[in-house]
């Protein structure tokens, strides 16, 4: 019998990590609510090994190669035929009783597309999981750092400075991709996740075509999800600097009118060039990658094609 929900993660040399995240789903599983499924995107570690003899319950899938978040996604959500997807990332566990949770806001309220968990981190702190979305001036804003003081938050349509989550079920702009819940059918009408994006800004175009579709994203904190966070991809590796700069300015680029983000993007190339200068005179730890990840940012956004051909892996 189809579960009514299937959980998908998608995996890249995971192995030390894996194995929390799954017993995290495992009473979920015996009651009978989830199916799960793995998708390896070509983990060079043990990652499959673990999965495939450890956890009997959950059905692995070889990406055979390393296509990025959204097609590892997409890959796994093939032939589900039940209501909800629930997206989770190997560094994240799930919580009792919150896909559940889920579950019943989803169910209770055909309006909702999405819906996201209150998040904490491994050291048990609540963290900000909900956030607006990036338009040509908030990509400004990012540029200048000015998020770090004042993160623009739209909570029930209201735009606000928040530094902690909503305390109950809020209708939000997007959510974190490390945990979150859609309804399948409007996965399928949009075609799953937009493959063009290779790391970040994925979940944020999911987003954006639940709103534009006429559908609510919403954070509730009664279910709840931890997250590592950054266990995946070393926050500034080359990879990881040019494909949240290339992510940005192709969200941009698809939702927004060619002015405005156009004047965001350049404003972004400044900014990066600005950050390569202070690595380059300040910075210490880490200064290569840094400057090399800044400056292959930079050449990702002046040629059109540097990105897919010379950073996006093969």
């Amino acid at each position: 019998m189809t579960k009514r929900v299937r959980v998908v993660i998608v995996t890249f040399n995971a192995a030390d990590i894996i194995r929390d995240c799954l017993v995290s789903l495992y009473s979920d599983f015996t009651a009978g609510l989830i199916e799960v499924s793995v998708v390896d995107n070509d983990s060079s570690d043990k990652t499959t090994e673990i999965v495939k003899h450890e956890f009997e319950w959950v059905s692995l899938i070889d990406a055979g190669r390393n296509a990025g978040f959204g097609a590892g996604n997409n890959l796994g959500s093939n032939g589900f035929q039940g209501d909800y997807l629930y997206f989770l990332n190997s560094d994240a566990r799930s919580m009792p009783e919150s896909i559940d949770r889920l579950v019943g806001t989803l169910d209770e309220d055909n309006k909702i597309g999405i819906v996201g968990p209150l998040i904490y981190d491994e050291a048990g702190n609540k963290t900000l999981s909900s956030y607006r979305f990036v338009t040509p001036f908030y990509a400004v804003w990012i540029a200048v750092g000015l998020n770090k003081v004042f993160p623009l938050n739209r909570s029930n349509g209201k735009s606000e400075i928040r530094r902690v989550p909503p305390d109950g079920l809020t209708r939000v702009d997007r959510l974190l991709g490390a945990a979150f819940m859609m309804r399948r059918d409007l996965f399928v009408k949009f075609g799953g996740f937009d493959e063009n994006y290779f790391l970040f800004s994925e979940e944020e175009d999911l987003c954006m075509q639940t709103h534009k579709a006429g559908f609510e994203t919403v954070f509730d904190p009664d279910a709840k999800a931890i997250h590592l966070g950054s266990k995946t991809i070393v926050q500034y590796s080359t990879l990881g600097i040019a494909s949240a700069s290339w992510s940005l300015v192709y969200f941009l680029k698809k939702h927004f009118n060619n002015i405005s983000a156009n004047m965001a993007i350049f404003a972004w190339e400044v900014m990066l060039g600005v950050k390569w200068l202070i690595v380059f005179l300040f910075v210490r730890n880490g200064k290569i990658v840094r400057m090399k990840g800044y400056s292959t940012a930079i050449k990702s956004l002046i040629n059109s094609t540097y990105y897919d051909n010379y950073v996006r892996p093969k």
